[in-house]
């Protein structure tokens, strides 16, 4: 997931054109590929900074496949409802 995933290579890939690679990926998976992507990056991002909260969220950001810590910081904060600091400190507070 760190690297870039195009419909057109992925489609290729399958062997379909991309309007039928993403009519069928949609069906099957019953999301758009794309957001897809983006929040299995999210959540495999979430899952480094609790286990290894020593790995700056820069560095976890973009080996997870963001182009930088802000977009990862809007896409973390949309799809868990708080920021990587307010993670980060529930986390303390727990250890």
């Amino acid at each position: 997931m760190d690297t870039e995933l195009r419909l057109q290579v992925l489609a290729a890939v399958a062997g379909f054109s991309p309007y039928h690679f993403h009519r069928i990926f949609k069906g099957i998976v019953g999301e758009k590929l794309d957001n897809f992507i983006q929040r299995k990056r999210v959540e495999k991002a979430a899952s480094i900074l609790l286990c290894r909260p020593d790995i700056p969220v820069t560095e976890n950001a973009l080996h997870c496949g963001f182009s930088s810590s802000s977009v990862f910081a809007r896409v973390f904060r949309a799809h868990f409802g708080m920021s990587t600091t307010d993670i980060c400190a529930r986390m303390k507070k727990r250890s």
